[in-house]
């Protein structure tokens, strides 16, 4: 599958203000999304949910990291780049909505696409209008709408220039159960039937588990993942240099240390993680496997043996 967005060994630290202490907002996040996919993401309160879904899109700069969108390497992007390519690219929609008080729905919706020199805005506003069950509502001021024709409106105008990509942060956090499905299902059938690629935050976890996948983020990092309809394996994710976080509560469980040890099967097929106060197991070689380089195929420049994505293009490895 293609991917059209992905983030490796993303760090992103706010510098803390008056002596306060600096805050790791994320730590080496690695995230990807296919074409076509609906990926939802799911933690705590202060776990970087928001952090991570503006750095992705570009709305805010990691500290440190990379981020591909579509093949474009947009954490290396001048601002004024950066702003055309989310216009042409991405749709946003969060959770109050960023309406235009003084304007009508309909002016909102045309807003984006007068702004992105696109002639001829009003069919395609009265075409959103109308997927969203809005059509009727278009002369009125966002004052006049309620929490769940808000949050379709925003849905409007996330779409009037037809993104690719959808970031969504909590989009159905303010509304009733009924109207929350509802607009799930509005961007669900975008997803299936138009291929809108979407990665959406959010604390519902009846929403998360509609998604193709779900990520669960803690302390700024991405600790696992879910695939739909899976009710029991957890994956565990690995970054890019081939580094795995493992949750606390495992750590705990199975009796890690701060220091493990390994040793590859004789086979080369899989790890195996030990406390280091454990002696080698029997039934593992004494001398682990090394791993060599290998060359991306996209841009034919070396990376180490174990990574997934290519260091220097994104590209991902079969």
């Amino acid at each position: 599958m293609t991917i059209v967005l992905a983030a490796h060994d993303v760090f992103k630290i706010y510098e803390g203000q008056q002596q306060r202490t600096d805050v790791v907002a994320l730590r080496g996040v690695n995230v990807e999304l296919h074409a076509g996919e609906f990926v939802s993401v799911v933690g705590p309160s202060g776990s970087g949910k928001t952090t991570l879904i503006s750095v992705l899109g570009g709305l805010i700069r990691p500290t440190a990291g990379t981020i591909f969108v579509r093949g474009t390497t947009i954490t290396s992007l001048p601002t004024e780049k950066l702003v055309q390519f989310r216009r042409e690219h991405l749709g946003f929609v969060f959770q109050i909505s960023n309406l235009v008080p003084m304007l009508t729905l309909q002016e909102n919706v045309m807003l984006p696409m007068k702004i992105a020199g696109k002639k001829n805005p009003k069919n395609r506003t009265l075409e959103l209008l109308a997927a969203v069950g809005l059509k009727e509502r278009r002369k009125h001021r966002p004052a006049q709408l309620s929490g769940g024709e808000l949050q379709r409106a925003a849905v409007a105008c996330a779409l009037s220039n037809d993104p690719e990509i959808l970031l969504g942060d909590e989009i159905t956090g303010e509304l009733d159960t009924t109207t929350a499905q509802e607009v799930m299902d509005f961007l669900k059938d975008l997803n299936q039937d138009q291929g809108l690629s979407m990665l959406v935050v959010t604390h519902n976890e009846q929403i998360a588990t509609q998604a193709d996948r779900k990520l669960r983020i803690m302390d700024g990092t991405v600790l696992t993942q879910r695939l739909k309809d899976a009710e029991e394996d957890e994956l565990y994710e690995i970054s890019g240099k081939g580094r795995i976080t493992i949750p606390e509560e495992l750590r705990q469980k199975v009796g890690f240390e701060r220091l493990v040890k390994y040793q590859v099967s004789p086979e080369g097929d899989h790890l195996l993680l030990y406390p280091s106060s454990v002696q080698t197991p029997v039934a593992i070689a004494a001398e682990p496997v090394i791993k060599t380089e290998k060359t991306c195929p996209a841009c034919s420049r070396t990376v180490p043996k174990q990574v997934v994505f290519c260091i220097h293009c994104g590209n991902k490895f079969s």
